[in-house]
């Protein structure tokens, strides 16, 4: 990572942006090495410190971004453990380098369970269609896209173009939430032991968070039912929507057009989430008549300075396991959506009217 090349020991900037050159470039050498060696290369994304400050924090995200933008497959452990200031989450440090079994354990969750097979069936580097002409429309529907993990997530983040005006719930996340048990932990023996704080996760109750709007406005509705809602409006007008979330500092930020809308205190396991719709019956309706494009869906917790990087209509891959850009001509129930994201796994499509809508032919609405 950026540690172990001296970038917190270099003083001036000079010294720091030659840290940061040296870096990107002996980590293109290595992919290039590995290739020529038809050996396959997996990039996982500089990490927290804690000597850090804002501006060994700065440098560790724009590398992160950097590497983004590569054609090859990067796996996100700074959106796994990062306390918000680049720095581990309380429970989960080993030492100022290193994080403790928990925070191996929650960086390991970053994996996309299927992306090794994904690669070995050659699935590319995911981009945007070449030609994307078109968008679902999604009518009154309870759960009309749907996707279940594979197995355990912890830190993630759910992003999608939308628009509508009615009133209702657009995502809904369920699964349980987690309490975290901070435990004193020693490692060796003699004059330096090391002494450090581990946090222990376990499941504590079934929670079900919602994205939608209220009063004309985007809001999010946590797992304890605070509300947090954005200045934006919801009309005529196409909106990107992220929510992120990280499990080890137990946060959530709502986003609303690359902007923090706010955050919530919550620490989630999440085991389903549905686009278009609540999801059961239980939940408040979705709304009459939405449009949905462009649904990515992480396995690691998304920073501001990513979320501005979706908001430019970029591509992040980096821990993601689907990215559907919904510009599929059908949606037949039972069937997964187009997934360009480097993993064999994809929305469900359920039940409710799904249809492909053309950009440039004008649809009654």
């Amino acid at each position: 990572s950026l540690a172990n090349e001296g970038i917190f020991e270099a003083r001036t900037t000079e010294e720091k942006d030659a840290v940061f050159q040296q870096y990107a470039d002996g980590i293109r050498g290595l992919i290039a090495k590995a290739r020529q060696q038809n050996i396959v290369p997996i990039v996982t994304l500089c990490y927290p410190r804690l000597v850090y400050t804002p501006i060994e924090y700065e440098y560790t995200r724009r590398i992160n971004i950097l590497q983004n933008s590569w054609d090859v497959p990067t796996v996100n452990f700074l959106g796994a453990l990062d306390d918000g200031n680049g720095r581990w989450a309380r429970g989960f440090m080993f030492n100022d380098k290193h994080p403790n079994a928990s925070g191996h354990q929650e960086i390991a969750l970053t994996f996309v369970p299927t992306l090794f097979e994904a690669l070995e069936k050659g699935k590319a580097t995911p981009l945007k269609p070449a030609v994307a002409r078109g968008f679902a429309r999604i009518s009154a529907a309870s759960a009309p896209l749907t996707f279940t993990p594979e197995s355990t997530m912890h830190p993630f983040a759910v992003s999608m173009t939308v628009r509508t005006q009615g009133s209702g719930t657009l995502v809904a996340i369920s699964g349980s939430m987690l309490a975290a048990k901070m435990e004193q932990k020693r490692s060796g023996a003699g004059r330096a032991p090391v002494e450090f704080e581990e946090a222990v996760l376990s499941a504590d109750r079934p929670f079900t968070s919602t994205i939608g709007v209220e009063n004309e406005k985007w809001a999010y509705t946590s797992a304890d039912g605070t509300r947090v809602t954005s200045s934006a409006a919801a009309d005529e007008e196409w909106h990107q929507i992220v929510l992120s979330h990280y499990t080890a500092r137990g946060e959530t930020l709502f986003f609303v057009d690359g902007k923090l809308a706010g955050t919530v205190a919550e620490r989630l396991e999440p085991n389903r989430f549905v686009i278009g719709g609540p999801g059961s019956a239980n939940g408040t309706a979705a709304p009459k008549e939405a449009d949905y494009k462009d649904v990515f869906l992480f396995r690691s917790a998304l920073n501001p300075d990513e979320v501005a990087v979706l908001n430019q209509g970029k591509v992040l891959q980096s821990s993601l396991e689907v990215y559907a850009p919904l510009v599929d001509t059908q949606f037949r129930p039972g069937l997964i959506v187009e997934n360009r994201a480097q993993s064999m796994t994809g929305l469900k499509i359920g039940s409710g009217r799904i249809v492909h809508v053309d950009d440039n032919v004008r649809q009654p609405r």
